[in-house]
């Protein structure tokens, strides 16, 4: 710590001699969120490097997770695209196609109706999005194309 100036980097404190911004090391002080004393349960919890499985980038996190919080946000999203394609036949409903699952899209039949729109929301609870997808049809991107240029002319 010799000495070294002190920057607040998103909420841990990090010591320049010891630790330039964008590595994990810290030197003799822990992040700030223990000091406040924040009731997330954070408080007396030993904070460690991991390396996450599924991309081997290091994060540090209390807790028992063996991802970092943007492989398990990836894979709920997935899952949860998965269980809509599924919910809604699993092919476009217009020509049959089901070969690749990122191909395939949710059109809304009507567009007022529409509250949210599904490609930013994949992350909320299945029970949400179920709710907008009884408002919309199952098409591949070459359908969903055709039917959205047609609706524009």
């Amino acid at each position: 710590m010799d000495g070294g100036k002190r920057i607040d980097c998103r909420n841990r404190v990090y010591c320049l001699t010891c630790s330039p911004v964008g590595k994990r090391k810290m030197c003799g002080r822990p992040p700030k969120f223990w000091e406040r004393g924040s009731t997330n349960g954070l408080r007396n919890k030993i904070v460690v490097d991991k390396v996450c499985k599924t991309c081997g980038k290091i994060f540090h996190q209390a807790g028992r997770n063996l991802e970092c919080s943007t492989c398990r946000i990836k894979v709920i999203r997935e899952t949860n695209k998965l269980k809509a394609v599924e919910y809604k036949g699993g092919q476009c409903s217009k020509c049959g196609y089901k070969k690749c699952l990122k191909a395939l899209e949710f059109h809304h039949i009507d567009q007022m109706t529409k509250e949210l729109g599904l490609s930013d929301n994949w992350g909320n609870s299945f029970e949400k999005i179920k709710i907008e997808l009884d408002k919309c049809i199952l098409l591949c991107s070459n359908c969903h194309r055709e039917i959205q240029d047609a609706n524009n002319l």
